[in-house]
This record gives structure tokens, sequence and C-alpha cells, in this order.
């Protein structure tokens, strides 16, 4: 992961075929995210941290409308939904105090 990121200089937060509108029409009903919507399907916990600490942005939804922790909780990857909700308390606490 760490070597894509390095090296294809790729959209982070692009949602899987929306460049491909035919593509993505025709699958759009399973549910198509970004990498970090599968990293969080597949229970791939580091690849999970390691988006985040790239900038994966953790609110977009995919094209049914789930975020990734509720893609994690519907496939029961229960370390990757403690993980975003240790992200999302994180990022809740730094907000108060006006961190971001």
């Amino acid at each position: 992961m760490r070597l894509v990121l390095d090296c294809c200089n790729t959209d982070i937060n692009a949602i899987m075929y929306e460049d491909h509108r035919f593509s993505y029409e025709i699958r759009k009903v399973r549910g198509l995210g970004t990498a970090f919507h599968e990293a969080a399907r597949a229970g791939q916990l580091s690849t999970v941290e390691t988006l985040i600490k790239n900038g994966a942005d953790t609110t977009i939804s995919d094209s049914r409308g789930d975020k990734a922790i509720a893609i994690a909780e519907r496939v029961c990857n229960h370390a990757i939904v403690e993980e975003l909700r240790s992200n999302e308390s994180e990022q809740d606490s730094r907000a108060r105090k006006g961190v971001i």
C-alpha cells in the first residue's frame, strides 16, 4: 500500500469507476466506494490505518450511501469498526479543541 501511495500519485478518495460512467452505472448497486471502503470491507486493518494517515476521507459514502464503518459493521470486521470509532473520537476531540 505504501508503495502505491508513494509512486502512483492517485486520488486516495476517488470512487471506483467514477470516471467511466457505464462501468459505474452497472456496478453501483454493489456499493462502489473508495479504496478505504474496500479495505474496511476486506478487514485490512493495516491498510485502513495507512489510508487514514495519508488523508483518506472517512466521511465519504459509497454508491449505496454507506460509509466505511457501516460496511465493516455489516460484514463483522470488528477490528476495523473499533479503529474507525477510535478515529472518529480523536477527530471529535481535536475539533472541540480547535486543532482541526
